[in-house]
């Protein structure tokens, strides 16, 4: 699922062909080396109507790429996702703390925390 937010959160900053889409998703911390399986992720997410595409045909010697843009239904997705995130991130957040005062009151060994 990160990888669809993640897809949709650039989209929604600037409609871009598939292979940009992999090249920017390193900079939100998704995989950059996705491969086919972006490409299938972008096809399921305009199936559901999250998503739309056109064919670019202006790069002058160079292949017609398929540029996507998110639509009304994929911003509203993406923020009721959000919202649920948000919420998830919070929650997340109070486990990890109460599971650090435990650790520090029997001496187990700690996870890392980011």
């Amino acid at each position: 699922m990160a990888r669809l937010y993640a897809v949709l959160v650039l989209l929604k900053e600037q409609p871009c062909h598939g292979y940009e889409l992999g090249d920017r998703l390193s900079s939100l911390g998704v995989d950059a080396h996705l491969g086919q399986s972006l490409y299938r992720v972008l096809r399921d997410m305009e199936s559901r109507g999250l998503v739309t595409s056109v064919w670019d045909l202006s790069e002058l010697g160079g292949p017609p790429r398929r540029v996507y843009t998110i639509t009304e239904a994929g911003d509203e997705f993406l923020a009721d996702a959000t919202a649920v995130l948000v919420h998830q991130r919070f929650a997340l957040g109070q486990m990890l703390a109460r599971y650090r005062e435990l650790s520090e009151s029997d001496g187990a060994p700690q996870a890392a925390t980011g």
